[in-house]
């Protein structure tokens, strides 16, 4: 039997997208105790995103993942980067931070714990090549 007390929820298609499109701009900002985290916009099937969201959190570097969608990926991120492009990473001061491992290797410099630069020679070099001449260079012995 029902209390009349019970709550009466308003039903249909409305409210279920309203609540949405709230979590989706919510999404889009950082939290007021969150203003010193980077912020990374990231596509989940990049495999060049997933390779910065695994370091980031190898690093224990503090950033908070901003939900992408339609309107950042062809508004936001071109207007800051200057085209449509995954990941990109928006510093706590504004700057904007594009490239995988152009990114990583500023992040190497400024936080030194769990280093992902090899120490030994010839590493250190290859590392610095670009991904493409990597994959043409492997087979190089040291």
């Amino acid at each position: 039997m029902a209390s009349s007390k019970s709550r009466v929820v308003k039903k249909g298609p409305g409210k279920n997208l309203l609540r949405e499109q709230q979590a989706l701009l919510d999404d889009l900002q950082l939290k007021q105790d969150h203003q010193e985290r980077y912020r990374l916009w990231c596509d989940p099937s990049s495999p060049y995103s997933c390779k910065l969201r695994t370091y980031l959190n190898y690093k224990e570097i503090p950033y908070q993942r901003m939900r992408i969608n339609l309107k950042a990926y062809y508004n936001d991120i071109v207007e800051k980067v200057g085209m449509s492009i995954m990941p990109v990473i928006i510093t706590p001061d504004d700057q904007v931070m594009q490239d995988t491992s152009p990114i990583m290797a500023v992040f190497e410099n400024q936080y030194r714990k769990h280093s992902c630069t090899p120490d030994d020679a010839p590493h250190p070099f290859f590392n610095a090549l670009p991904l493409g001449q990597r994959d043409k260079s492997h087979h190089l012995k040291s």
